[in-house]
This record gives C-alpha cells, structure tokens and sequence, in this order.
C-alpha cells in the first residue's frame, strides 16, 4: 500500500524471477526486455533480409540476354536447363550458353567450331585439318590443312633421310661420320675392329707401314728382305752354306732357301724307287712296274725270243710279262719304272715318232714377279697383287670404307696400338734392321 515510500526497492527485492517456461517468480519489467528486445532485433534483421530476397537476382550470359527471377511468390519461379546443337560458320567458340527472359538457359555445341578446334577436317572422322609439329626442346608450330612438313637433317652430320611411299627413313653416312670424327679434336674412336678403319690417312701408321718407312727397314722374321751377305758376315757364318739351286733335266732352276727343305721323289707305278740312308739318297728300280711296251730294245729281244724261245727274266727297274704261244711263241711285255715328282719338281713324258721315250723333270716356278707388291693400302682399299715370272698373278681388294664398324670391341684404343708399336722397348725396338746395324 499507501505506505510504501520506495517501490522501486521492493520491484528489485521481488523481481527476481527469469522468462522461462518453469519459473513462477516475478520478473521486472528489465529483465523481460533483457529476454525480448534480441529476438526483435533479430526479426527486424530477418524481415529486412527476406525483403532483399525476394527482390531475386538476374541469370545472364556473356552476351546481352538476361532473365530476372523473383523469389517469395506463389507459384516459384522455374529455370529451365537447355541443350543445343549448330553446325553454322563464323562461330568464336564450339561451346556457349544463352538466357533468355523466361528463364531459359541454353547451351549450344557448336559442332563446325569443335572440329576445327579438334583438328577434324569435313571430309571425315580421323581426318586432320592442322596439328603442330615439334622437336625436343624446340617450340611447337601449327601446321595447318595444306601445308607440307618437311624432314630433314642437319647439313654435314652423318644423317641421311629419304622417303618411300608413307615411310621416312633416317639412316647414317658412315664415311661423314668418320670424316666428322678424324677431323674431331676431341673424339677419338674406340672399342673398334682395327681391320675395319682406313688408316690411309694417318701419318703415325703410314710413317710405319710405306715403303721406306720404319717397318721397312727391319728384317722379316723369315729373312726373306736382308741382304744375307751382310748377316753372315755380322753372325760369323760367312763359310757356311746358306742356300743352293735345284735343277732337273733342261729345265729351270729352282733356288732352295736355307731351312727349306727338298723332296727326292718317284712317280708312283713307274717302278722307280728312292730311299734314304744318312745323309745318302738312292733311287732304285721295281722290275715289276717297268712298263717297256715301246722299248724298241725289247721289241728286238721279243723278236729273237720268238724264234730261239729264249726266256726273258726281268731284272732290276723292269717288269716282264709273258703271254704263252707255242704256234707263235711266247710275247713278252717289259715295263720300265715309273718316275713322279712332289713338292716343287713335277715330271712330264719325253715322246718321239708318237711314243713315250722318257722323262722330264722340272722345278715348279716360285719366283715372284719383280714389281709385285704384295699387301697394300692406297685410296682407302686393301688391296693384293701377287705374280709369279710367268704372269700367274693373284689379285683382289678390300673396300674398307665399307666395313661396318660399329658394335666391335675387339680393338679398345687405336692410340694404345700404335704407341705398342713406336715406343721403347715396343715392336719396332725388337726389330733388326735389314742391314743389321742395330744388332750388337
């Protein structure tokens, strides 16, 4: 009542109730205003929001086309999702989209503008219109429908590039390989077939191998190019025999080198025989091989045996055959020895009046040819030219920038080879010279 001097002091001794749904205590007028004024701030905010919405928003493409759409009424506003296809020139871009003002978005696949892009020419599927060429490392550059791609090589390489029909074809010049690595001051070739590499050219081996170089100049182990005087002399041997000369009959002599060696033969069936004893040799004859058919000698004995029916017995060398006839009287064959030659000495028949009267004995022909020069390399060929005295003459070469010599590792560095050959104590040091001057 009347007697409540300070209201506001009882409101806050019996406001101390809170807004909620199980307290029963009194609440002031501040508290209530605490609990509701955050939930109108927020529906003033919502309301302000919900008017923003349903102004909507515009849906429009790169072009001018647009399309407003309004939220919040009744029924909702629809938008509707298009596909399309065009197949017309002039097209910036194979892929685009359209709107249009009753919300309708459109997107068209222009198919002309795709296969331009995709390289896809009009006359068929997998045909090209352009495409780019590239190397490694290179830029890429757009090659279009007409234009001709050409492949090549890089001048004075070694590579080599032809077309057959639809195939390209690289290949390599061997010989401007090696031109390119012989004129390299850095490169050098290893890990290759010695055999197969043109040394025409290289001074460290020419310098060796020509005539008058330093192989020249020393003594070939078989001693076929010294002057064997001038070594017998240097070795104390100037009393002893050294060679000496063959010689069969009227025909030629055949020189017989020290170490060589000279076969006395027989010709089979002739009935000659040869045998050696120490340092003797004897010929002997096998009477039973003799052929004496043509012997006029015999003939005459036959002719008197006719008559006296003598009986002939054969004697060394000389085979006799009897043929019995006691109307006629006996024919006797004598044969006289067979002689045949081997190695170097062959044996031919002597004839007379159509009858063979004896034998022939030759030397075989061994002597090469002056001028011949044996192996040689000139113009990057390996060639051969052997002849004897009597023209028989075998010849050939070798095209040795031909050989392949790739992928041969028999050889693993010419420059080692040579120096084996040039250096102290290597093959040219334990070489003699012809003259013998280097021989202690």
């Amino acid at each position: 009542g009347g007697n409540i001097t300070a209201p506001g002091q009882w409101a806050n001794k019996l406001g101390t109730g809170t807004v909620a749904a199980n307290d029963t205590n009194l609440v002031t007028g501040k508290t209530v205003y605490d609990f509701v004024n955050p939930i109108k701030i927020k529906s003033d905010n919502n309301a302000t929001a919900i008017t923003k919405l349903q102004t909507g928003f515009t849906i429009k493409d790169e072009g001018t086309g647009t399309s407003n759409v309004t939220l919040g009424g009744d029924p909702a506003p629809v938008i509707t999702f298009k596909a399309a296809t065009a197949n017309t020139e002039g097209a910036t871009s194979s892929f685009v989209a359209s709107v249009d003002e009753n919300k309708n978005v459109t997107y068209t696949l222009n198919t002309k503008k795709l296969k331009e892009e995709l390289g896809i020419t009009g006359k068929g599927v997998g045909t090209m219109s352009s495409w780019k060429i590239q190397a490694t490392g290179g830029t890429a550059t757009n090659v279009a429908d007409g234009e001709t791609v050409e492949f090549g090589t890089e001048e004075n390489q070694g590579l080599t590039v032809k077309q057959t029909e639809k195939t390209i074809k690289y290949g390599i010049n061997t010989d401007k390989v090696i031109e390119n690595i012989n004129s390299s001051t850095t490169k050098k070739i290893t890990n290759v077939d010695g055999d197969k590499i043109d040394l025409s050219k290289n001074t460290a081996i020419t310098n060796i191998t020509k005539t008058g170089g330093l192989l020249d100049n020393k003594a070939n182990k078989d001693a076929t190019n010294i002057d064997s005087s001038v070594w017998l002399t240097k070795l104390g041997l100037t009393d002893a025999m050294h060679g000496f000369k063959v010689k069969a009959g009227t025909g030629d002599e055949q020189e017989i080198k020290n170490g060589n060696t000279v076969t006395f033969d027989v010709e089979t069936g002739k009935g000659l025989t040869v045998s050696r004893e120490g340092n003797t040799i004897k010929y002997g004859i096998e009477g039973s091989k003799v052929d004496l058919t043509n012997n006029t000698a015999i003939t005459n004995i036959n002719n008197t045996l006719k008559e006296d029916k003598a009986t002939v017995v054969a004697g060394d060398y000389v085979t006799v055959t009897t043929i019995a006839n006691k109307e006629t009287g006996n024919t006797f064959t004598v044969k006289g020895p067979e002689i045949t030659g081997e190695g170097s000495v062959s044996v031919s028949d002597i004839e007379k009046g159509g009858k063979k009267v004896g034998y022939k004995i030759t030397g075989k022909n061994t002597t090469l040819k002056t001028g011949t020069t044996g192996l040689s390399v000139a113009d990057g060929k390996l060639k051969l030219n052997v002849a004897d005295t009597d023209n028989n003459a075998v010849t050939g070469e070798v095209d040795l920038k031909t050989l392949d010599l790739s992928g041969n590792t028999t050889i693993n560095n010419l420059d080692t080879k040579i120096e084996n050959i040039t250096k102290t104590n290597g093959l040219l040091d334990n070489k003699a010279d012809k003259d013998a001057g280097n021989i202690g």
